[in-house]
């Protein structure tokens, strides 16, 4: 378990938005539409945007917590056992009487590892603006928003942007700008998909979406594009990052949430923005080694062999890695 670096907070990190019920299907090959056809696999997981990240964060030694809304049937204790499993705390978690949480069905392709996504979640299952604690925020040293919870995402931003003492934000955008805008605007780490940026700024190169991104953010932001790797602006200028290598790719979901959880991690330790998105990328490609989103997440000494092994860009040594390897120094 990882030294608390506030021992006032108890909590490293707090994981506000989605858990889900992943049903992933193995496609061999993709039919025509009206056609039948065998899968190559099918199975079932745990997963969500926030609930993957919270389980990144804490194999990789954090103290993590979750904040979300499950169904009350076997879905949501398929989740909360996860959870008590990975020891994330789940005191702010919420049963919803009579409801399913978010489903999602997942189609991968066994070739590339690639997956596409359908989700399906009830209005009850949503966080409201006004379910948002401040004392939740001055539990833990930082909180990661899920933008799919576009109403606890805001209600975050703004209770942090009140907060004398605030925790750190990091920020998964997934909506719409006009949807997220102060979460945009305040998080400390602002990171998001390719597909994020695609649907905001189509007509935008990838590097030029960053600028603008970080024109509102002014803090630090990150784009993922998968095994093209990542892009990011600070206060120090541009950066970019190749994918590090993925021994075996069976499934690609969850990378960007891992990359999430990875990300806290490194920020925690006091690292920079780049060392700190180094690490992740190596979490995230490792990630990609079993289907589901969560199965496959490495702990840190696994991410830091990795980066010994193959990144160029900074340097990784055993001695470090034997210090920190086991929680917050």
């Amino acid at each position: 378990m990882g030294q608390n670096p506030n021992p006032d907070r108890p909590l490293d990190v707090l994981c506000v938005g989605t858990a889900a019920l992943d049903l992933l299907a193995g496609v061999k090959q993709w039919l025509a539409p009206g056609a039948k056809g065998p899968l190559g696999s099918f199975s079932i997981h745990a997963g969500g945007n926030c609930l993957t990240a919270a389980v990144a964060a804490a194999r990789l030694g954090l103290r993590a917590g979750f904040a979300g809304k499950l169904g009350d049937g076997a879905e949501g204790d398929l989740l909360l056992q996860r959870m008590q499993r990975e020891n994330i705390n789940t005191d702010r978690v919420t049963r919803v009487p009579g409801c399913t949480g978010l489903t999602s069905i997942g189609m991968v392709d066994q070739h590339s590892g690639e997956r596409t996504l359908y989700w399906h979640q009830e209005p009850e299952t949503f966080i409201r603006r006004d379910e948002m604690r401040r004392e939740w925020l001055q539990q833990t040293c930082a909180v990661i928003v899920d933008t799919h919870e576009a109403q606890a995402a805001e209600a975050v931003a703004e209770l942090v942007t009140e907060m004398k003492d605030p925790p750190l934000l990091i920020a998964d955008a997934e909506n719409r700008h006009e949807q997220i805008g102060a979460v945009i605007e305040r998080a400390d780490y602002l990171i998001c998909g390719a597909s994020f940026v695609q649907r905001m700024l189509p007509d935008a190169e990838i590097t030029d979406a960053v600028d603008q991104l970080f024109e509102c953010n002014q803090r630090c932001v990150i784009v993922t594009r998968g095994c093209e790797g990542y892009w990011g602006r600070d206060a120090q200028g541009a950066f970019h990052g190749a994918a590090l290598p993925a021994m075996h790719v069976a499934d690609t979901t969850g990378c960007g949430d891992v990359f999430h959880g990875a990300f806290a991690a490194g920020a925690l330790r006091g690292w920079n923005a780049r060392r700190c998105a180094r690490f992740a990328a190596a979490a995230a490609a490792l990630k990609c080694r079993l289907p589901g989103g969560q199965d496959g997440i490495p702990d840190f000494t696994e991410c830091w062999n990795l980066l010994a092994e193959y990144d160029t860009q900074f340097d990784w040594p055993a001695q470090d890695r034997d210090c920190v390897g086991d929680g917050i120094p």
